[in-house]
């Protein structure tokens, strides 16, 4: 995270709901307190509806289900 904070040529972020000591969901919060305008995709194994609700409701603005293919993501990076 301090490297995007820090480093503002980031277009997007891949960002893994299940991390070592922080997770997905508060480092999303973390970078939207300083960039709004980074894309942020959510990756995740989790079909959960209320995740991926509260990941957008803090600022993702799309996520992708592992494991994914370089198209599948190119898709969801697209519209961004």
């Amino acid at each position: 995270m301090e490297k995007v904070k820090v480093n503002n040529d980031f277009d997007l972020v891949l960002l893994d709901w299940e991390m070592p000591n922080l997770n997905g969901i508060d480092t999303l919060k973390l970078i939207r307190e300083f960039n709004t305008d980074i894309a942020i995709i959510m990756v995740t194994t989790k079909n959960d509806p209320n995740l991926i609700a509260e990941a957008f409701e803090y600022g993702a603005d799309e996520y992708v289900m592992k494991p994914f293919t370089k198209e599948i993501l190119l898709k969801r990076f697209q519209p961004l």
